[in-house]
């Protein structure tokens, strides 16, 4: 009876050392992979998210004076050359600095309308042409709203400021727009 009780002792142990090895096997191949792949998926999501942040952040990377008869106004630029950028415009910013701002720019002199649609902020729109001479400025604009602003005619850029800039500072139509490129 010893032996019998020895023999199933042993393959007692037997089975349960080979299905631990089976196990940590398994859990080997089934779980360092899966650790590796949510290490890969986390380095993948910060590197998608630093990639959206940094095309959906406005790169305001060119200066604009706007010289007027008692002071010099300095404002940092994002410049809208293109169709797609001139109808995305200021739309869905939701903060925009004093000094900060986006220039339309245009290459045929032509009479621009405006407006505000998916635009959350007041905004100042001054209209100029092409040697940066003011034409109008509309002051305070209403944040969504889709009545049109102009038409101006003769207008080459537009500078777009947040509202309230154009009063704070007082700047008028003797004022004239430098880019500095």
């Amino acid at each position: 009876m010893s032996i019998s009780h020895a023999k199933r002792d042993w393959i007692a142990s037997e089975h349960s050392s080979s299905q631990r090895r089976k196990r940590d096997d398994y859990r080997t191949r089934l779980h360092e992979p899966t650790k590796w792949a949510w290490r890969s998926r986390d380095i993948n999501s910060l590197f998608f998210t630093l990639f959206c942040i940094s095309f959906s952040t406005p790169l305001f990377a060119h200066n604009l004076t706007l010289n007027c008869p008692h002071k010099s106004i300095p404002f940092k630029v994002e410049l809208a050359r293109t169709p797609q950028e001139q109808e995305k415009g200021l739309m869905f910013r939701m903060d925009l600095r004093e000094d900060e701002g986006m220039l339309f720019l245009f290459s045929m002199p032509k009479s621009m309308s405006m407006w505000m649609k998916n635009t959350p902020l007041s905004l100042d729109m001054i209209f100029c042409n092409k040697e940066g001479k003011i034409l109008a400025i509309h002051e305070n604009t209403t944040p969504y709203s889709l009545k049109i602003i102009g038409p101006v005619e003769g207008t080459s850029q537009v500078l777009e400021v947040l509202g309230g800039t154009v009063q704070k500072h007082g700047a008028s139509e003797a004022c004239t727009l430098t880019l500095d490129r």
